[in-house]
């Protein structure tokens, strides 16, 4: 890596290689790779379908209440599951001393990231799980556990 590239070497196949690997000064690096399971398109459509039951109970714009659910429940998983975004969007966070900002300037703030579309499956479980929870115990209904008229 003295170049400032990295190189994968695909003969490697049992760890005492690596130590033959590293000795001719290269930099070895640990790298996971795992599937990502995005999630469904009735996922994404039961979290419309529940964001716009509390906007017509908030009265609220369903807009509001999706950018609600990314700060609220989203972020933290977020924090937890994705290291890398979550480094960009705190960085911002204090460049703009998001703290000090009143409640509907953050929950604007939250309109600018993706956060739920780049989340996998359950991760988008807990957050919604999460969230369904918080709405009975803040407005006292349940959520639809189904899409559609049924």
């Amino acid at each position: 890596m003295a170049d400032g590239n990295i190189y994968i070497d695909s003969a490697i196949t049992v760890a005492s290689e690596l130590a033959l690997a590293g000795g001719n000064g290269c930099e070895i690096k640990r790298v996971e790779v795992r599937e990502y399971k995005k999630r469904s398109i009735s996922a994404n459509a039961l979290l419309h379908v529940w964001i716009n039951q509390v906007a017509q109970h908030t009265g609220n714009s369903d807009r509001y209440e999706k950018a609600h659910f990314k700060m609220k429940f989203g972020w933290p998983v977020m924090q937890v599951k994705d290291l890398g975004r979550a480094a960009l969007i705190q960085e911002t966070m204090n460049g703009i001393n998001y703290d000090l900002l009143p409640f509907n300037s953050q929950i604007k703030f939250w309109d600018l990231f993706e956060v739920t579309s780049v989340m996998e499956v359950p991760d988008l479980r807990q957050a919604m799980e999460n969230y369904k929870s918080w709405v009975y115990e803040q407005f006292g209904f349940e959520l639809t556990s189904k899409v559609g008229n049924g």
